[in-house]
């Protein structure tokens, strides 16, 4: 089983040069509202490190998500069923366009998620938050750690957990896509937990895709953000999809999750 894979997007190839923007006036209310954002990620952080209960820690943690996308000028829309931590196990597998995709997800199918461990994306100083909400951290530079990762994972779902991850195993722009690879439906084949696939979209107002939103290549969260603050007329768009039960392996619940995601069109989501 292999879960590391080789991002073919670029910001250079993948961004485009037209992606309409603000005004300056509102542009830099928005830099003032993710000025206050950071401060308060940084009281986040600082509650979530004392090591308070999960549930409260995902409180704090989706009020504060909140209010980042409100303060980037994200709209957000959602269709299919919503759920709570009560729900019963499923395995959440979506395409992965932002680091923001996770959160999203979160906000209505709250569950723990995987982070890779390797590289400069997720800083150091915030593996202790993460973990006291209950993240499973990936090193993708050392695969024999593969199997004891899904052992971890099989176990929450196991405990009637819930768990968001991304099969792609790297981020695209929106308009390009990759494989989901089966590596990690092993764990809801293991469980005898259903798999739940489902689509993330980040779209202009005209509906095309906001390719300035994706986290891809040499992108850093600095970078991101301040092209992502200039951006108008963004809409995350969240599809939650039918579940699939645990049947026929992880290479057969990899493809159909797949087909079910890459079926979703634009104008399904809009209310």
């Amino acid at each position: 089983m292999r879960l590391s894979v080789t991002a073919t997007c670029s910001v250079a190839g993948c961004v485009s040069a037209t992606t309409p923007t603000v005004g300056p006036a509102l542009l830099a209310i928005r830099r003032l509202k993710v000025a206050v954002a950071l401060v308060a990620f940084l009281l986040c952080l600082a509650f979530l490190a004392v090591g308070p209960p999960p549930c409260v820690g995902r409180a704090v943690y989706s009020w504060w998500f909140r209010g980042f996308l409100f303060a980037l000028g994200i709209r957000v829309r959602v269709r299919g069923p919503r759920g709570s931590w009560y729900d019963g196990p499923e395995l959440v597998v979506a395409n992965h366009v932002s680091w923001l995709d996770s959160g999203l997800i979160q906000l209505w199918r709250p569950g723990q998620t995987l982070v890779k461990s390797d590289g400069d994306d997720v800083p150091a100083i915030v593996h202790r938050p993460l973990r006291a909400l209950g993240t499973v951290f990936f090193d993708r530079e050392r695969p024999e750690q593969l199997p004891r990762t899904i052992g971890e994972i099989t176990g929450i779902l196991r405990g009637g957990g819930r768990f968001v991850c991304f099969p792609e195993g790297t981020t695209y722009c929106g308009e390009h896509a990759g494989a989901f690879r089966p590596a990690l439906f092993q764990a809801a084949v293991n469980a005898g937990a259903p798999v739940r696939p489902v689509r993330v979209d980040y779209v202009l107002s005209d509906g095309s895709p906001a390719t300035a939103m994706a986290f891809i290549g040499d992108d850093s969260l600095t970078t991101w953000t301040s092209r992502v603050m200039a951006v108008r007329g963004v809409t995350a768009e969240i599809v939650f999809l039918p579940p699939l039960p645990a049947v026929g392996g992880r290479q057969t619940l990899a493809r159909l999750s797949e087909d079910s995601v890459r079926a979703v069109r634009h104008e399904e989501t809009t209310p």
